[in-house]
């Protein structure tokens, strides 16, 4: 497997776009007053190492994941095909400055279940891929939890109107969160300034989660979006 890796590596090496440290554009930047120095730095010094490391990352990420799946379920010949090679293309582009090295790790997983029979005829990889790459790793973690969890029947009244609402509600969110965390310390994957409202109302702006329309219901409710199923079925796979 590593040799069907380093054969994807070697034909997608020239997606690397970091200027030439030579060019006209360093001079430029270096020009800039009061931070030219430290972009200079940033851009032409510290972007190649940090480009450097996520790719050393990314790589053991592949060998990992590629480790714990069945040899049977791995489609070997979707490595000779040109998508396999832009992927790979847009996965180095998605990941090579990334900070957060558990958002790389989890979207190189999404590479190497891509190459899975179960998903190597589905054309929404680069966009599953992408997706993800704009969740935070909170975001990414809130929405597998909330689109694994059973929507919720409620009933309403106001006014001698009656109204029955299915769905996910923010306050369920909250509560199996908290029961969680209660439960074992180490399931927090949340920072302090962590809002499991704000972050449900982040997810429905990216797509995967709808906003449940209802006259009546106080607390807000969600349901999981096609777009969301499709990034769930790859996320189930990722851990």
């Amino acid at each position: 497997m590593r040799e069907k890796i380093t054969e994807i590596a070697d034909k997608a090496k020239d997606s690397k776009y970091v200027p030439n440290k030579g060019s006209l554009f360093r001079a430029g930047v270096s020009a800039i007053p009061v931070v030219g120095g430290a972009l200079d730095h940033l851009i032409f010094d510290k972007s190649d190492e940090i480009r450097t490391r996520n790719i050393e990352a990314t790589i053991t990420a592949l060998e990992e994941k590629y480790s714990h799946l069945e040899q049977s379920t791995i489609n070997l010949d979707w490595f000779s095909t040109g998508e396999a090679v832009n992927l790979f293309k847009e996965l180095i582009s998605l990941i090579e400055y990334e900070d957060s090295q558990e958002k790389v790790k989890a979207i190189s997983n999404l590479y190497a279940i891509s190459s899975m029979y179960q998903f190597t005829d589905d054309n929404q990889k680069a966009w599953v891929m992408r997706k993800v790459s704009e969740l935070s790793d909170e975001q990414r973690k809130l929405f597998a939890i909330v689109a694994a969890m059973q929507p919720e029947k409620r009933e309403f009244s106001s006014r001698g109107l009656k109204s029955s609402e299915t769905a996910i509600w923010n306050d369920s969110v909250f509560q199996y969160l908290s029961d969680q965390f209660d439960a074992d310390n180490s399931f927090r994957f949340w920072g302090d300034d962590f809002n499991s409202d704000t972050q449900l109302e982040l997810l429905t702006a990216s797509g995967l989660l709808l906003r449940h329309q209802s006259i009546f219901a106080k607390n807000a409710g969600y349901n999981v979006s096609v777009f969301g199923k499709i990034v769930l079925s790859y996320l189930k796979m990722v851990s």
